[in-house]
């Protein structure tokens, strides 16, 4: 068998001490013997026995959870304190920063502007374009036009 069996068959054995145990609370052998022990004495709370597979495994599984969480505890740990290391070397550079900031918003701005005059240039050059295309299609027409009359008229 191999070892990823074994927890199946330890929950099946925990299942079904449960039912055996909810079947011996339950079961009764006459109704009066039930109304009595109802009315007399309180139950006793049956406690579990588990078999020793069980309770290692259980022992084994909450151990390597609380090694997980303390790891995940030293990790954050650790990328807090790179963070608390980080943050002195902010504040000394900030009382100066904004103009470093300041400085690459403005070529940043700068950049921008100069795309959007070389753009500009452009679209102009696209609307020159467009009209010219535009009158010579008219003057195709027009040309057309006379063609059809000089025509019609010989």
């Amino acid at each position: 068998m191999s070892s990823e069996q074994f927890p199946e068959l330890e929950d099946t054995q925990e299942l079904l001490q449960d039912v055996l145990a909810f079947i011996d609370e339950n079961t009764c052998t006459d109704a009066t013997t039930t109304s009595l022990s109802v009315g007399n004495h309180p139950k006793k709370r049956r406690s579990r026995v588990y078999s020793s597979d069980y309770e290692r495994s259980r022992r084994e599984k909450k151990k390597m959870e609380r090694e997980s969480l303390q790891n995940q505890i030293k990790q954050y740990e650790t990328q807090l304190e790179l963070l608390r290391l980080q943050k002195p070397s902010q504040k000394t550079s900030s009382k100066w920063g904004w103009v470093g900031a300041v400085t690459e918003e403005e070529e940043k701005r700068r950049k921008v502007e100069e795309v959007n005059y070389q753009l500009r240039g452009l679209l102009i050059q696209q609307l020159h374009a467009a009209q010219i295309l535009g009158g010579l299609v008219m003057q195709q027409a027009t040309l057309a036009q006379v063609q059809y009359y000089t025509e019609s008229i010989l």
